[in-house]
């Protein structure tokens, strides 16, 4: 039964409600050198980076950079809550932390959750060719392979829905754990005590001492060695019951939205990992004593190296992950498994089950928490009274004549309350509790409308375009503005779909070891997909910024910089704003070293970040690291870091 109720209770609900966790956006990956500049990409592209930052700066480039394979980067950013506390999200129990993941998802109703990995493969920019001029300077050129995987998610929610995925993991807890306990019966011990036969101290001879105390040891043993360990099991399960039970109503009283009002949520999910083959081109286009104007160019190609299927990755024999996998492409599951989209719009009526679940836990879980209370009660009155009278039995047996009927009435109170107890655990096994909100939960999911839309048929290739200008102004100041994916190719086709429940199989298979979640969720495919352009994971985005060398002020910051970049991505990213500042010191020609800090504010988390970099001939290394919490990176709820590497020529 523990199993019925943890696949019902969590799939049937939770199932359809989170998958509407979904899809964020995200700017190109950078280099440790922006990074640890605050994420600025556009003033300062200087090096073998320039193509992924501003392709116009590949300009500034000397006849070779090359971008050495160690050179990995990672970030993570949402606006719900810290990086440890997603650990949440895979627990499915948050009842041992204050503030978890869920209790802050049910606080924001649009939330967003990215995380994202770039490793460069090869990595070329620069001017092989000093005739091929243009104003006055050679054309750059640059060819670069790296891959990318990326996970992406938004939450849309109504108030009802975000407090039932925060509270749904102590809810199902909850419930396993009173349905456990009434399981295992373990208020049987009490209710089925075999008590002695106390009448016989009514027909004692006074003077027969051995005889009394015999039966005086008799009636100890049965308190000791049976009573009193009944009693405290007992009590000790009752208390458990009851506040699993008081648990149960606390938290369904959070629901009072869900109860009332009409829910929706809406949200998407994109996750995958790709490839992207970048030829690159870079000229001046104009130039005065006052300005130098380039632009710059990336002609990208995308690639899905793998073709892993949906269910070789979700497996064959677990229905709720081939729900999952059904889900995610369709019932086809020998469909590509990358990339992972989905759009949700889930829309239900009040959930009037949440009252009738509380009138279960009343009228059922309590009933028989007070039957075990009132036999507990008496339990111990039968135990208080023994330590009473065995002593006067002892000592003389007229002196306890008196208490002898008391004991009677209790064990017969006992026996009574016993046979009532079993009556209710009969009545309100943990099978008719499960049924009973099983039907009651049926009513509700009656109404569940969750109309899902997924680009299936994604192709193996796609295209996409970087445009990049740049203009130095009397060489103090550099300007830029970027154009990422502008246009994308990438060919796919759109389906849309729709879940219901089949409340009729839901209701058949409530009291069913071998329920299957698969019989009871109706999906209905859209029979003719239409073409689309998959372009989540290389999403449209605009970066303008620039740079100031602040030598010309004071000779204390020659070789300082400052930059700031603003950003904006259009897929419900918010906006960013970026600012660093950089002084380096340089030992020769060919030597030299940078420090480096920033800060992010806005997107999808404030962060400070900060670095260094150092130059021995041609090799460059950098470093950066970014987070909002410097003192406890974990508990942050943004992070980045990067190491590049490479070679200026």
């Amino acid at each position: 039964m523990k199993k019925v109720v943890k696949k019902v209770v969590i799939h049937s609900i939770i199932t359809s409600l989170t998958l509407s966790i979904s899809h964020i956006a995200k700017a190109e990956m950078v280099d440790a050198k922006s990074i640890a500049l605050g994420g600025t990409t556009i003033g300062l592209a200087d090096n073998a980076f320039a193509p992924l930052r501003n392709p116009a700066a590949m300009v500034d480039l000397g006849w070779g950079s090359f971008i050495l394979p160690l050179s990995p980067a990672f970030s993570f950013g949402n606006n719900v809550g810290s990086f440890s506390a997603a650990s949440d999200l895979f627990k499915g129990n948050n009842n041992n932390s204050n503030t978890s993941f869920f209790d802050n998802l049910s606080n924001n109703s649009n939330s967003r959750i990215d995380i994202q990995g770039f490793l460069p493969l090869i990595g070329y920019s620069g001017k092989p060719f000093k005739n091929a001029i243009v104003m006055g300077k050679p054309i750059a050129l640059g060819i670069n392979i790296w891959g990318r995987a990326v996970g992406s998610a938004n939450l849309n929610l109504s108030k009802g829905l975000a407090e039932l995925i925060s509270n749904y993991p102590s809810l199902i807890s909850s419930v396993q754990n009173i349905q456990q306990s009434l399981s295992l019966n373990s208020l049987s011990n009490l209710a089925n005590l075999k008590i002695p036969d106390i009448n016989k101290f009514s027909s004692f001879d006074t003077t027969n001492k051995a005889a009394i105390n015999a039966v005086a040891d008799e009636v100890e043993m049965f308190q000791k060695d049976t009573l009193q360990p009944a009693i405290l099991q007992s009590d000790t399960l009752i208390t458990s019951i009851s506040q699993v039970g008081n648990n149960i109503k606390t938290i369904l009283g959070k629901f009072d939205d869900l109860s009332k009002n009409s829910q929706s949520g809406k949200g998407s999910i994109v996750a995958d990992g790709h490839a992207v083959v970048a030829v690159s081109g870079a000229s001046r286009i104009f130039k005065n004593e006052h300005i130098d104007l380039s632009v710059g160019l990336n002609l990208k190609g995308f690639f899905f190296p793998v073709n892993t299927s949906a269910n070789n990755f979700f497996g064959s024999n677990s229905s709720s992950n081939n729900l999952f996998g059904s889900f995610l492409q369709g019932q086809n599951n020998n469909a590509r498994l990358l990339p992972i989209n989905l759009n949700t719009n889930l829309q239900l009526g009040s959930f009037k089950s949440i009252d009738e679940i509380k009138g279960i836990i009343d009228n059922q879980v309590f009933s028989i928490i007070n039957g075990g209370q009132d036999l507990i009660k008496s339990g111990k009155e039968l135990d208080n009274q023994l330590n009473i009278t065995l002593p006067k039995v002892r000592q003389n047996i007229a002196n306890a004549i008196g208490d002898i009927p008391n004991l009677q009435r209790l064990s017969n109170d006992i026996q009574s309350q016993s046979n009532s107890l079993n009556q209710k655990i009969s009545a309100n096994s943990s099978s008719k509790i499960t049924n009973d909100i099983l039907n009651s939960l049926s009513n509700d999911l009656g109404d569940v409308k969750l109309n899902y839309s997924q680009m299936t048929d994604v192709s193996t290739f796609g295209f996409g375009v970087d445009l990049g200008i740049q203009a130095k102004i009397v060489n103090d100041l550099t300007l830029g503005i970027v154009f990422e994916n502008p246009l994308v190719l990438w060919p796919a086709k759109i389906k849309n779909n729709q879940a219901t429940f089949d409340t009729t199989q839901f209701k058949a298979g409530a009291g069913s070891q071998k329920f299957d979640l698969n019989n009871i969720l109706k999906i209905s495919e859209d029979a003719n997909p239409k073409s689309a352009n998959y372009n989540l994971s290389e999403p449209f985005a605009i970066r303008a910024g620039g740079a100031y060398a602040l030598g010309k002020l004071t000779p204390y910051l020659s070789n300082a910089t400052i930059l700031a970049d603003i950003e904006q991505v259009f897929n419900d990213r918010p906006f960013a704003l970026h600012l660093g500042f950089e002084k380096a010191w340089h030992f020769s020609q060919t030597t030299g070293t940078s420090v480096r800090i920033g800060t992010q504010l806005g997107g999808l988390g404030n962060m400070i970040t900060f670095g260094i970099g150092g130059r021995n001939g041609p090799f460059n290394v950098s470093l950066g690291f970014g987070t909002g919490n410097l003192f406890n990176p974990i508990n942050s709820n943004s992070a980045v870091a990067g190491l590049s590497t490479s070679l200026d020529f």
